[in-house]
């Protein structure tokens, strides 16, 4: 079954930013320095 994606995940110490109406379509931008990702797994 073929997968439609905008864009692939973020590496370690970056955040997506949106891009565009589509949630699935964003950036991948540093995190400011001192701050981390609060995500649970």
């Amino acid at each position: 079954i073929p997968v439609s994606m905008c864009s692939k995940d973020c590496q370690p110490g970056q955040r997506k930013k949106p891009v565009g109406i589509h949630p699935c379509c964003f950036e991948c931008i540093d995190c400011l320095p001192g701050t981390f990702l609060n995500r649970t797994i």
